[in-house]
């Protein structure tokens, strides 16, 4: 092969490179606005191995979203003491007439040393015998003692979270306890069924009540008197520290009365 015939050969080579190397720089047609992205990088082989390893992620349907609330939208519940069913009544104090005509003695040394108690009363001096009124209606039904000692607890426990004395069992308090339950099944209010009021059935020493139906445990009863003010006014009273409680069964149904003294 002459001089000539290798030149025009190389020229012949050079222009298919030159052709071959212009139709790879042309972009593939067909692809819309987005013909300038159609080239694909070339991938490094050890991604394309990594990608096989990875699955394809199916697009979530969008039916089965769930949806979750924000706490603070959801109603809020006691955890630790729920409202059980029932209800409570408290008795507003009596409007009674307080002045002494007697004056009050000055105190003198003597005085301050703390007189003995008497075994015949409880707390601050409530006779444990004393006159209570009759009941003015006739029930049916029966008293349940443990209960009563129950809630009689429960109440001392509060006291004594509170720093306060224990309240003392009073037998005529509980004498009145007993008639009034017997009446609240009658008319659950602290109006007796012959019109009078609740202290009548014993003036002088009955001074406060609270009632309450339909509650099945002795802790729901005192915190169920507990969550009203002036129920837990009296409970915690430094002053009322005598106490008749009763709880009477009647057509299936707990009736329960506090009566306190001083």
């Amino acid at each position: 092969m002459n001089k000539e015939q290798k030149n025009f050969k190389t020229s012949r080579t050079i222009r298919a490179l030159a052709v071959f190397t212009a139709m790879a720089l042309i972009p593939l047609s067909g692809c819309g606005e987005n013909d300038a992205a159609a080239t694909v990088p070339a991938q490094d082989p050890a991604q394309s191995a990594v990608a096989e390893l990875i699955p394809e992620v199916e697009p979530e349907d969008s039916s089965r979203v769930i949806q979750i609330e924000r706490s603070d939208s959801l109603p809020i519940s006691n955890p630790v003491n729920p409202t059980p069913t029932g209800t409570v009544s408290i008795a507003e104090p009596p409007v009674l007439d307080t002045k002494d005509p007697t004056p009050t003695p000055t105190p003198s040394a003597e005085d301050d040393a703390a007189p003995e108690k008497d075994p015949n009363t409880t707390g601050n001096g409530t006779p444990i015998i004393f006159s209570v009124g009759d009941c003015t209606y006739i029930a049916l039904g029966s008293v349940d003692k443990a209960m009563a000692t129950e809630i009689f607890n429960a109440i001392n426990v509060y006291r004594t979270r509170a720093n306060l004395p224990p309240l003392e069992a009073n037998m005529s308090l509980e004498f009145c306890s007993d008639a009034r339950v017997r009446e609240s099944t009658a008319c659950f209010n602290h109006t007796r069924p012959n019109g009078a009021m609740w202290y009548t059935v014993a003036p002088a020493y009955y001074k406060a009540e609270l009632l309450a139906k339909d509650y099945g445990t002795a802790q729901d009863t005192v915190d169920a008197w507990m969550n009203t003010a002036t129920g837990r006014q009296y409970l915690l009273s430094p002053d009322l520290l005598s106490i008749g409680i009763t709880v009477f069964k009647s057509d299936g149904r707990n009736f329960i009365v506090a009566g306190l003294g001083d």
